[in-house]
């Protein structure tokens, strides 16, 4: 077992933030995550969005539904780039409320955190949902 970098420790705290944005429904903490020429594909994204007003505006009328909704990782590869690069990919599960249920969506997800002049931020973002299972 290889021991944690610091890239690994910074840019987890980058993903942690993520997480506690998402779950906390702020569209606009996700945004703040988000460096500025970032690639973001949301799950329900057709066409690759550019930049943190990309993500807002994908996010704000998400956040405004089904709550509470959240999202938890189930798995989690971590590869370091470099010092200033680390990605993430794995699967989640994200959750909501709809009609007083909680409904469960399984999804993978690829999110690179590239150190730039304005710090640790999210480069690249993807989310799609999980297939399942073969038969």
């Amino acid at each position: 077992m290889s021991k944690e970098t610091k890239a690994e420790r910074e840019a987890s705290a980058i993903v942690d933030k993520f997480l506690a944005a998402f779950n906390a429904a702020d569209a606009s903490g996700i945004a703040a995550l988000f460096a500025p020429e970032a690639i973001f594909v949301g799950t329900a994204m057709a066409e690759p969005g550019r930049g943190p007003d990309s993500v807002l505006a994908y996010f704000t009328p998400a956040m405004k539904v089904n709550l509470p909704k959240g999202v938890g990782l189930d798995t989690t590869e971590t590869l370091t780039l470099s010092d200033t690069a680390v990605l993430f990919s794995g699967r989640c599960t994200f959750w909501h409320t709809r009609e007083g249920k909680k409904e469960t969506a399984p999804a993978r997800y690829t999110l690179l955190v590239a150190k730039g002049a304005g710090g640790w931020a999210i480069a690249h973002f993807h989310s799609s949902m999980r297939p399942p299972p073969p038969q």
